[in-house]
């Protein structure tokens, strides 16, 4: 049974592990899949509200939903000790942006837009399964707005 955490030394540095995942090849029990299930929807709900620097961690761990094995959970549980290490990050929007936005209005040839996105895709990156990876960020006023990182 996979339930619980493998200590860490050191806070982790990074969400996901450097590591590839892979499936396993065995069956793995009921109580195995719920408490896997329970970890990483916690980990989404973080990711999808607040933090954007985990949403590629959580797209990789639901791949293994179905089929979890101690590896998935020690990645799991790294990436909810990268949390707790991290967790003061936030998402910071200031209002003085918005005083910003005037002079940009006023002066649009040579301000940053009051709009951007960033995106990335990855051609074939899981090995596994040999899907693409992409992700897209969207900020208004320098803030991010949206999010994701899908398979």
């Amino acid at each position: 049974m996979f339930l619980s955490p493998k200590p860490f030394i050191k806070a982790p540095a990074t969400p996901p592990p450097l590591e590839e995942l892979l499936p396993l090849e065995q069956p793995s029990n009921d109580v195995t899949k719920h408490k896997y299930a329970q970890v990483t929807s916690s980990i989404g709900c973080v990711a999808g509200a607040t933090r954007p620097d985990v949403a590629k961690a959580h797209s990789k761990l639901t791949e293994f939903l179905t089929n979890p094995s101690q590896r998935h959970f020690d990645a799991a549980y790294q990436t909810v000790e990268y949390l707790h290490t991290t967790k003061n990050f936030a998402l910071h929007n200031n209002a003085s942006i918005l005083e910003e936005a005037i002079y940009i209005v006023e002066e649009y040839e040579n301000s940053k837009p009051l709009f951007y996105t960033a995106s990335d895709v990855s051609f074939a990156d899981d090995k596994a399964i040999r899907k693409s990876s992409q992700g897209y960020i969207f900020y208004l006023f320098g803030g991010p707005i949206d999010w994701k990182a899908t398979l």
